[in-house]
């Protein structure tokens, strides 16, 4: 049995995949995390005289539509990222530094939005005090910061990673 040329994946085609699978991932943990929130609405408004049913509703409905517009953001922008993608002339098979970075920035950004519908509903009943969630919440943000300027320029983090390996 011989690989015929048209069953080769190329970067592109790895890419795609990523970017999708990554897309899919953070729709199913959004929806995993937020919609079991708004069904412990009543449990809190027990355990909590204080509790403010609005304001939860509010922000976890807005991580709902936060998670499903990036959702759907990865979806749009893995066609353009392999749209603009070039191909490698040596061996197709080869994915290059910046689309590597890419797909670690959409990691990034995956894994920090996933985060945060918990980190706001941790705000309404703080075990672990208000600073502790502070630094975690500053934490997600960093990681979806260094996310985005992945995503967003990865010819620059690429000359960076060359740098710290004195390459370039």
């Amino acid at each position: 049995m011989s690989i015929q040329e048209d069953e080769i994946m190329e970067a592109k085609d790895i890419t795609a995949i990523a970017l999708k699978l990554f897309g899919i991932y953070l729709l199913v943990s959004v929806v995993t995390y937020t919609l079991p929130m708004l069904g412990n609405i009543r449990l809190l408004e027990y355990s909590n005289g204080d509790f403010n049913s609005t304001k939860y509703i509010t922000i976890v409905g807005s991580f709902l539509l936060l998670g499903l517009f990036v959702s759907f953001f990865i979806f749009r922008l893995s066609n353009s990222i392999i749209a603009n993608a070039k191909s490698s002339e040596r061996n197709s098979a080869v994915i290059n530094e910046e689309i590597l970075l890419q797909i670690i920035g959409v990691y990034f950004i995956v894994s920090g939005v996933s985060e945060l519908p918990t980190m706001a509903v941790s705000f309404f009943n703080p075990k672990h005090g208000y600073a502790l969630l502070l630094s975690w919440l500053l934490g997600y943000l960093f990681e979806i910061a260094i996310g985005l300027y992945f995503l967003i320029n990865p010819v620059v983090g690429a000359q960076k990673l060359n740098k710290l390996r004195a390459r370039g």
